[in-house]
């Protein structure tokens, strides 16, 4: 009667790419730590991106100012940036995707405000090497980017930066939320939520759930509101989650939207989610995966990090022939990511791993069927041609 259900949509991937409403969620509230949460100051914030901009203006960025961000990456370091009208100023990645601090060095001049420090896929910066080569000046600090690294947790202070920023989405079944922490510095407080966009966030991660085939049973009343408001603009969104567009203007409206906390759902959810069920899946589906494609001869796996203490974000795949694969993959309606949208830089690394690096999910709210046939499609896809 109400045409596709919301599981069928032919425009999504057919499983999530970051988790859902399922398991790892209780009632009752974990006894967790080992994370960035564990920091003296915290604020649950939107995004990962708007963490980045209550960085910024913490550190009091103003128009005119420079901050360096990595010349590999998604547009969610730069826009918060470009919208307080600083200049990004982009350094060099090692083909390791790991920092390159003579980069960094050569770069820093008497506009630098602040550097942007990520963990590329959960894999640790050396920020304490940074600092000590690059002498910096009290005027710049630095913005640890842990969106691949949440569960990294306290550490010696010159290993960490002065502020630390996460998602939550990547490593939670929530649509909304970021983190923004430190040590020592005070953090501008995020604007609250009103009600009309508390229930709207609620809707949304129990949405992203029943899309992707879960809480099958209240699947009909999903497909019925879709039906009676699908000619509501308002109601069709895009997936802000999967969205790798960057942003031209930052109006009005970019700024109230980024200036928000994370939805009550949101908090209710991480509260409640158990971080060692969590890390103990994800751990196992990233091996399992790492296991099922190690012997395939058009793909490179050595990015990935295989300690034992390494919690990861995704599994890193960086294809060895990106134009006649990628299209493959894309069209089987895989849930990997590209970060292709990158701004222009002169680092070669960057261009090179804007079109050959694909993320592939290892979260825990996959299915063991998700992961058999995700890793089939793969392989079926890298060896043709």
């Amino acid at each position: 009667m109400f045409g596709l259900s919301v599981s069928q949509d032919k425009n999504l991937p057919l499983m999530p790419a970051l988790p859902v409403l399922g398991r790892s969620i209780s009632l009752f509230k974990p006894n967790n730590s080992g994370s960035i949460l564990d920091n003296e100051y915290v604020h649950a914030v939107s995004s990962g991106g708007a963490a980045i901009y209550f960085a910024l203006k913490s550190h009091q960025v103003q128009p005119g100012d420079e901050v360096l961000i990595p010349a590999y990456h998604c547009p969610a370091m730069v826009e918060p940036v470009v919208s307080l009208g600083a200049t990004p100023v982009f350094y060099s990645i090692t083909r390791n995707i790991k920092i390159d601090i003579d980069s960094i060095l050569e770069l820093i001049s008497e506009n630098t405000v602040a550097i942007l420090v990520p963990h590329f896929f959960g894999i640790r910066a050396d920020i304490g090497g940074l600092r000590e080569k690059c002498q910096l000046a009290k005027t710049i600090c630095i913005i640890e980017d842990c969106a691949h690294a949440f569960f990294m947790s306290s550490r010696n202070s010159l290993d960490h930066g002065d502020y630390i920023i996460g998602s939550l989405t990547k490593f939670f079944p929530t649509h909304d939320g970021g983190v923004l922490a430190s040590e020592s510095n005070g953090l501008i407080q995020p604007h609250s939520l009103s009600f009309k966009q508390e229930l709207k966030a609620a809707y949304n991660s129990i949405h992203d759930a029943v899309r992707f085939g879960r809480f099958k049973f209240i699947a009909w009343m999903f497909s019925l509101i879709t039906y009676l408001r699908s000619n509501d603009s308002q109601l069709q969104e895009p997936d802000e989650k999967q969205s790798n567009e960057v942003l031209e203007e930052y109006g009005d409206d970019y700024h109230q939207q980024i200036t928000l906390a994370a939805s009550k759902s949101c908090k209710f959810i991480v509260s409640h989610a158990d971080f060692s069920q969590i890390i103990d899946m994800r751990k196992k589906n990233y091996q399992y995966i790492l296991h099922e494609l190690k012997d395939e001869k058009n793909i490179d796996l050595s990015i990935n990090n295989t300690r034992e203490d390494f919690v990861p974000y995704m599994v890193v795949i960086r294809l060895l022939n990106p134009s006649k694969h990628h299209p493959k993959l894309i069209s089987k309606r895989l849930p990997i990511w590209r970060w292709e949208h990158i701004y222009p830089s002169s680092c070669e690394i960057a261009k090179e791993y804007s079109q050959s690096i694909v993320q592939v999910p290892c979260h825990q709210q996959l299915t063991k069927a998700e992961l058999i046939s995700m890793v089939a499609g793969i392989k079926e896809c890298v060896r043709e041609g």
